[in-house]
């Protein structure tokens, strides 16, 4: 007769999908590691699990198209072990790629990087490697950025086409989307702004935030900062941050880099330089605006639609429409399509 544990325990297992990994940990809830390891022993034993690795058990997965048991993911495998030993791991080399479908090629070991000891395991003709990284390399950033990341060191700058920028942008989810499109406003109604010459750093820094206040979101860093004359990038006196009372004036260089960062979660920050310039003397004053310095195309596949007002669509393809007057005679044909395409309108 099953025991009050036992029930919970395989409760658990009947209620997860089929190819779904356990450890010990995952009943730590319900029961101590002993009374776990001795009901998944039992569990194997009556073919309700499959075990893979000392400790590490299968909820089998039946092909009907092969007509047989389908082998375990090696990825969820890797993950499991993670969460057994508390490592925090990544995907690394041709195995972020082949997560990512930026490589159809069938891994031989299927790579991570780890918080925890370099270790090997194998199981059949599986093999999982876990090479030890410091934690600046994993720690802090949402799976998805580290993963893309280690792709991109992979792949190398020079190999990182415009096509696999696209599936990359594919890969987010919408909550990464969102956060996206709202430090995307931030950028693009400070870059925009127009405001009467009394109007220090503190002031024109809430412009950039209200975006994100709105969705009661704040980043923790300044809105952007001098750019230097003689050679340091913060020089000052100005910037943008909720500190500054140094007055605009014409001539000032300030970077426009709202970004968004929540430990496992996402990174986001969206850069460009601005110039303060005379806009216009009338009966209410003398008014002021930016207007931008450098040139680089803004991502917009990552752009969630509907949530960029009409203003901001303007202000951004007008923005494309000056980097690709200003870059494409300096460019080749095939440069010309790649930018062409970085620079096409949005929200038309």
């Amino acid at each position: 007769m099953k025991t009050g544990y036992s029930k919970q325990i395989q409760e658990r297992i009947n209620g997860a999908d089929d190819g779904t990994i356990f450890v010990n940990s995952d009943f730590a809830d319900i029961a101590d590691s002993e009374t776990t390891r001795r009901n998944l022993n039992r569990l194997t034993q009556i073919g309700v699990l499959r075990r893979i690795l000392k400790g590490v058990y299968e909820k089998p997965k039946y092909s009907k198209l092969l007509d047989e048991y389908v082998a375990a993911d090696p990825d969820a495998v890797a993950k499991a072990l993670a969460r057994s030993y508390h490592w925090t791991i990544v995907p690394c080399g041709n195995t972020a790629l082949n997560l990512l479908g930026l490589s159809a090629q069938v891994t031989a070991v299927w790579s991570y990087i780890s918080d925890g000891p370099y270790k090997t395991y194998e199981w059949n003709s599986t093999k999982l490697e876990f090479k030890h990284r410091t934690n600046k390399e994993i720690t802090g950033l949402s799976y998805m950025t580290s993963l893309v990341i280690q792709a991109l060191k992979t792949l190398g700058r020079i190999n990182v086409t415009a096509e696999i920028i696209q599936t990359l942008s594919e890969k987010l989810t919408e909550d990464e989307k969102l956060f996206y499109t709202w430090t995307l406003q931030c950028h693009i109604d400070i870059a925009k702004a127009v405001w009467l010459n009394y109007c220090d750093g503190h002031m024109l820094d809430t412009i950039a935030r209200e975006p994100l206040w709105r969705h009661l979101i704040n980043y923790r860093c300044g809105t952007g900062h001098s750019v230097s004359f003689v050679g340091n990038v913060h020089e000052g006196p100005h910037s943008l941050n909720g500190r500054n009372t140094t007055v605009f004036q014409p001539g000032m260089i300030i970077t426009d880099e709202p970004g968004v960062y929540e430990a496992g979660q996402v990174g986001i920050r969206i850069e460009n330089e601005l110039e303060c310039y005379h806009k216009a003397d009338n009966q209410y004053g003398t008014f002021l605006a930016f207007r931008p310095l450098t040139f680089v195309p803004i991502a917009t596949s990552p752009v969630v639609p509907g949530v960029l007002t009409r203003d901001e669509l303007d202000w951004l393809n007008a923005y494309h429409r000056e980097v690709f007057e200003k870059l494409a005679p300096r460019l080749n044909e095939e440069e010309r399509d790649w930018l062409a395409k970085k620079c096409a309108a949005i929200g038309a």
